[in-house]
């Protein structure tokens, strides 16, 4: 029986796109002092990929594997919505990945002048089998 190894990079690419910044608002810099972020890091991260990632399995009989892109709002609050798929796999691979994003918990939000902002997210959720020799 093979192995299935589904993991997500840890380091989201940022997207940075401020949902409520409105046209009359000048804006020298839109790049956030501090990035949205899954709350307790990198290794709480990866405990809940480890935990909630599930590699479908008509997914896996068919051999399908490769890296979904998603991308996503993390809201002023933390909250995560509009999530869609970017760049997918397979309709199965797409799907778990949209299901595995919409699961996490609130993210620490993203602070641009001192204030929490909206902002854009985008992360690869990969999907492959472990090299068994």
């Amino acid at each position: 029986m093979k192995t299935i190894l589904a993991i997500i990079f840890i380091l989201p690419f940022f997207i940075f796109s401020q949902e409520k910044a409105n046209s009359s608002e000048k804006k020298t810099n839109n790049i956030p002092e501090i990035n949205a972020m899954f709350p307790g890091g990198n290794d709480e991260m990866r405990k809940f990929t480890k935990e909630n990632l599930i590699y479908p399995e008509l997914a896996e009989l068919l051999g399908n594997q490769g890296r979904v892109y998603v991308d996503f709002i993390v809201t002023k609050e933390g909250e995560i919505k509009d999530v869609e798929v970017v760049r997918g796999v397979s309709a199965e691979l797409d799907e778990e990945a949209v299901r595995f994003v919409k699961s996490m918990p609130n993210w620490t939000p993203a602070v641009l002048n001192g204030e929490k902002i909206d902002i854009k997210c985008r992360i690869p959720v990969v999907f492959e089998f472990s090299k068994e020799k």
